[in-house]
């Protein structure tokens, strides 16, 4: 482990102890820019990232996924691609790159949902970009720091990774510059709920290679400084802990229907005189952060509901428990949108024995569809331990 001697976003060396993790890690406050930080950190990120184990563990791990991460519901993304979808609306052709992509649920998901999006991503992981490889997605070997874009991107993302750099300050100049002039940028992080009082107690404390500690002041002061434009920051505070989504445009006008999503959820309030699509978007956002009365509500004035919505009432039950409802809304919605791929996905962490029914049309239907790499067959393989 290597000691922090600079802040990791302004690299002033005025840095003070706040507090101590549970497991004795000091926890620093730059006392000139507000970041809060790990007081060590690993010297050699590659080889907590790097490996498979981290991914798909076999046993309870301290760090890392505690499943098999590329055999994760799509559930736990599709707030992720509402997000990106309020984004899109305009209908044009745009270009994603996600930064962090891991192996590339993500990418498959916005592709699949949002036909007029071509999605790229890197990772710093080599098994993860193996993953991604064989399912066909165009990603790179790299952190963002020493990636060198073909071009510049309309919308960039990044989910629960910046909490794990070393530099921020690096990172969002690489952002900044991988941005189309009138691009965005969307992040989500983890977050301490307040800034004035350091509880050590905090879900974002729990996680040993978490090496920031954000607050929703720090992004608010030091972003709109860095990029230029306003920043907008949503802090959204569940009982399973503090989290912040932010935004970042060169136009102002592109995020302004996602803004109006965001908004209603902070102030758990539905929008007026806005378009099916962003109701139905808002439902599937609002239930990833518990907010099912906003979600339900946002669904219920469509008259006559489409397989989106049906679909988007099957996410709001998932979220909420409600296992049997939630595949009921499922099945009846798979008649349009989503491709077989993706159902598997779905109902495999619904009801694990629903892939019996679908395994052999599935496999039939792969050698003719567009996904020629196998990624089908290679899931029933890891399901079955082969």
């Amino acid at each position: 482990m290597a000691e922090v001697k600079k802040c990791m976003w302004c690299y002033s060396e005025k840095l003070d102890e706040a507090t101590k993790r549970k497991d004795g890690s000091g926890i620093l406050k730059c006392q000139s820019c507000g970041l809060t930080m790990l007081s060590s950190v690993p010297e050699n990120l590659d080889s907590l990232y790097g490996e498979e184990s981290y991914f798909n563990p076999v046993k309870k791990v301290d760090t890392g996924y505690d499943q098999n991460y590329d055999l994760m519901t799509p559930l736990s993304l599709l707030w992720q691609v509402s997000i990106v979808d309020q984004l899109t609306i305009s209908k044009e052709k745009k270009t994603f790159f996600e930064v962090g992509c891991a192996t590339g649920n993500l990418l498959e998901l916005t592709q699949e949902f949002i036909p007029n999006l071509t999605a790229y991503g890197i990772d710093v992981s080599k098994y993860s970009v193996a993953v991604c490889k064989e399912k066909g997605l165009e990603v790179s070997l790299a952190g963002i720091e020493e990636y060198t874009p073909k071009r510049k991107f309309d919308i960039i993302f990044s989910s629960e990774t910046m909490e794990h750099l070393t530099d921020l300050k690096v990172f969002m100049e690489k952002v900044k510059k991988s941005m189309s002039n009138a691009g965005t940028f969307v992040f989500f992080v983890p977050c301490l709920r307040s800034n004035k009082k350091i509880n050590r107690e905090e879900d974002v404390f729990s996680h040993p290679e978490h090496l920031i500690f954000f607050t929703s002041e720090f992004f608010k002061k030091e972003l709109s400084k860095f990029f230029g434009v306003p920043t907008n920051i949503y802090q959204i505070n569940t009982d399973f802990g503090s989290s912040i989504v932010g935004i970042v445009s060169f136009d102002e006008k592109s995020i302004s229907k996602l803004k109006v999503v965001m908004e209603s959820i902070l102030k758990n309030e539905l929008p007026s005189s806005v378009d099916n699509q962003t109701l139905t978007n808002l439902a599937i956002i609002a239930s990833k952060f518990s907010k099912f009365e906003l979600a339900e509500r946002s669904l219920a004035s469509f008259k006559d509901k489409d397989s989106k919505v049906i679909f988007a009432e099957g996410v709001i039950a998932c979220h909420k428990g409600e296992i049997h409802k939630a595949k009921e809304k499922f099945l009846e919605s798979f008649g349009g949108g989503l491709i077989d791929y993706v159902k598997l996905k779905i109902l495999y962490n619904l009801n694990s024995e629903l892939i019996n029914i679908y395994e052999k049309r599935l496999l039939r239907q792969e050698a003719g569809s567009k996904r020629v790499d196998g990624s089908t067959k290679g899931v029933f393989a890891k399901l079955r331990g082969n």
